[in-house]
């Protein structure tokens, strides 16, 4: 079994400000951080009808607890804030 996560969030001006290839690596940092906590990230992007400006899924088959520990340990200073957290469960 296992759990995905869709995670809505704002970008930080600093994200923002970056070039398209500056931000793929924040992002590729942000993805290896996640796999550290068994925690993979499948896809990220620019949702459309929600407040948030950056939706980022991601995927584990071990369960919630390490997407909380990923999000505890998180050191990401590419979104200041996590608002809408869709979890399922497959």
């Amino acid at each position: 079994m296992g759990v995905g996560f869709i995670t809505y969030a704002r970008m930080t001006p600093e994200f923002q400000a970056m070039s398209r290839l500056e931000r793929a690596e924040a992002i590729k940092k942000l993805k290896e951080q996640a796999a550290k906590h068994d925690v993979n990230m499948v896809l990220w992007g620019h949702p459309f009808g929600v407040n948030e400006n950056l939706v980022i899924v991601y995927e584990s088959s071990k369960g919630v607890e390490n997407y909380n520990n990923m999000v505890l340990d998180d050191q990401n200073v590419y979104t200041d804030s996590r608002t809408t957290v869709t979890v399922l469960e497959y």
